[in-house]
């Protein structure tokens, strides 16, 4: 029986040792270089080293073209999108886990 939640997992071998591939993931200000999702500047919501309990957002501005409703009215409007994650688990070298709120929170004006 299929639960609500889909899970993907993609691979991809680099020839780097460990520690050289954990650290750049961990350093959180390059956070949108490996994501996925262009055009998203990310900002760091606690201090200190990363650690599990660490909080970053996302952040991008830009027009949105979806169904009028969702828009607000007609024409193309100004939108800032904000994605927001907390680090799950940290192990150095090991593990890495960030855990996106279920939300995405996006306010946009006409």
């Amino acid at each position: 029986m299929a639960g609500p939640f889909v899970v993907g997992r993609h691979s991809v071998v680099i020839s780097a040792a460990p520690q050289r591939v954990f650290n750049y993931l961990a350093d959180m200000a390059r956070h949108e270089q490996w994501n996925g999702d262009e055009g998203f500047r990310t900002t760091i919501d606690t201090d200190g080293p990363p650690r599990a309990g660490f909080l970053l957002h996302r952040e991008k501005t830009g027009v949105m073209r979806g169904p009028l409703i969702i828009r607000g009215g007609m024409g193309d409007n100004p939108v800032r999108v904000v994605k927001r994650a907390t680090i799950t688990a940290y192990d150095p070298n090991y593990a890495l886990a960030l855990r996106p709120e279920t939300a995405t929170t996006a306010c946009w004006s006409a």
